[in-house]
């Protein structure tokens, strides 16, 4: 996952909603060791939570800079907070949230 990530990437883990709490378990786990950056029911229809995800991450292929752009920040900064290096402070959140489409998971959450 660390190349995955360092490269510009997301994780999605997927899942059978049938499972267990065991499963569950496991999911809660790889999202509190920072392993996936999404999670949805293992479900590949149009539409679908998981369609929506990976149409996202793929309709947002944008730069560094101009990320940065849309935020109003330096994109050192955008670098940073993508490397969990820094946090978003509060005054941002928003404006990272309009524009991811969900809010952002913080390094210190």
């Amino acid at each position: 996952m660390k190349m995955l990530t360092y490269q510009g990437g997301h994780s999605i883990a997927v899942y059978d909603e049938q499972r267990g709490e065991n499963d569950l378990n496991k999911i809660h786990r790889l999202i509190s060791d920072r392993r996936v950056d999404f999670v949805a029911v293992a479900n590949f229809d149009e539409n679908s939570q998981l369609d929506i995800i990976a149409k996202g991450i793929l309709g947002r292929k944008l730069s560094q800079r101009q990320v940065a752009k849309i935020l109003g920040v330096h994109p050192l900064t955008v670098v940073n907070w993508e490397r969990n290096a820094t946090t978003p402070p509060a005054h941002y959140r928003r404006a990272i949230t309009a524009f991811l489409g969900y809010p952002p998971r913080l390094s210190s959450e």
